[in-house]
């Protein structure tokens, strides 16, 4: 008996669609419920290096999710594609909603770039571990 597609889609891309929720409930907490750190980090802009992390690993739970449904062979361009365009589009929504909806938040161009830095990142990343594993199987 074969599963359905829901079910199959559902199987490896779990870990994704948790983490859009995560992603939309932690750019979403008020400013002031987010805890200040000692301002020698903010030299470093740990706020930039958050948003490179969350829309990072959203692009490499899609694209493992992909690579494991399709049985360990390597993703298309096209669909890699489409996974950087959702990741970024996904971060332009958020700042969006942290302009529009989101209380005690605001729109930062800069926090869109470390978005789409973790995107690219991600994709280079895929490229440097699933393919090297495509190219040995």
């Amino acid at each position: 008996m074969t599963k359905p597609a829901w079910f199959i889609m559902f199987r490896y891309f779990w870990p994704a669609y948790l983490w859009v929720i995560i992603i939309l409930i932690l750019t979403g907490m008020p400013g002031n419920d987010i805890p200040h750190i000692s301002p020698i980090w903010d030299v470093f802009k740990p706020d930039k290096i958050v948003h490179i992390g969350l829309f990072g690993m959203l692009v490499f739970l899609l694209t493992a999710g992909s690579f494991y449904k399709g049985g360990k062979t390597p993703l298309k361009k096209s669909l890699l594609s489409i996974y950087a365009v959702i990741g970024i589009a996904l971060g332009g929504i958020v700042e969006l909603l942290q302009k529009w909806v989101f209380i005690g938040r605001s729109c930062e161009l800069n926090d869109f770039i470390a978005d789409t830095v973790g995107v690219i990142l991600s994709i280079l990343f895929y490229y440097i571990i699933f393919e090297k594993r495509c190219n040995r199987c």
